[in-house]
């Protein structure tokens, strides 16, 4: 069991000619509290802490000038608002092992485009509204989408593959530039209300129609066209492909 950074500790930052300040924590550290992050919240510009595989909830939230930061190669969990608010938060390394972000983990993190979701099996409420992620949302691990979690991003598609069991309440809503749904779970998946709603650019939801285990409420989407029937033998798409 490695220390715990409790309390702000000076001699773990070094600071520009600007007053910004970059902390760098020693090896021997394995876990950050909040109250340590205090004195330098307004100033932080970067986090390295190549063994911390646990920070407190909320611990990093609003730091609006930090950019990259590097955990912990085992770190499973991101916890509660932990990078909340963090608008200039562009990078954050931990290697792929996180299983779960907590909820509004990333939130307001509008220059974080990128994320590596290959072992993310739970993503909480809001846990990257209105975040900056681009480019396609799925087709790995994830079982669970929380309400608002990709809410305003610039997710362009997505795919609820086999993992999938839920995707919440606006889970991505308000997305302009989605474009397309892919709905291929392997066991019973539920898809709550609202939870593409908004969403101008979605021309293309693909599901099996005769799938008993997709459970999709009625004002999912915005066009009630993704949830009728076609039984049209001469349309060119697949009998069970829906298009907006």
């Amino acid at each position: 069991m490695g220390l715990t950074l409790w309390t702000f500790d000076e001699s773990m930052v070094v600071r520009d000619k600007n007053g910004d300040a970059s902390l760098i924590v020693p090896k021997e550290y394995d876990r950050i509290e909040c109250a340590a992050i205090d004195p330098i919240r307004d100033c932080l510009v970067s986090v390295y802490a190549p063994s911390v595989i646990d920070v407190e909830p909320f611990t990093f939230e609003n730091c609006v000038k930090l950019e990259s930061v590097v955990l912990g190669q085992e770190i499973e969990t991101i916890p509660e608002s932990a990078f909340a608010n963090c608008k200039n938060l562009e990078e954050i390394d931990f290697s792929g092992y996180c299983i779960t972000i907590g909820n509004a983990a990333f939130a307001n993190c509008e220059k974080l485009e990128s994320f590596n979701f290959d072992n993310v099996v739970f993503v909480g409420d809001s846990g990257f509204l209105s975040s900056g992620l681009k480019g396609t949302i799925g087709h790995n691990s994830i079982e669970y989408f929380g309400a608002h979690a990709f809410q305003n991003t610039g997710v362009e598609h997505v795919v609820i593959d086999e993992n999938a069991t839920f995707v919440g309440v606006g889970a991505f809503s308000d997305n302009d530039h989605l474009e397309s749904v892919l709905i291929d779970p392997a066991s019973v998946l539920e898809i709550q209300p609202e939870a593409f709603a908004n969403c101008k650019k979605l021309k293309n939801v693909s599901y099996d129609k005769h799938n008993p285990n997709i459970f999709i409420a009625y004002d999912a989407f915005d066009d009630e066209s993704v949830y009728e029937d076609n039984d049209n033998e001469n349309e060119d798409e697949d009998d069970d492909e829906r298009v907006l």
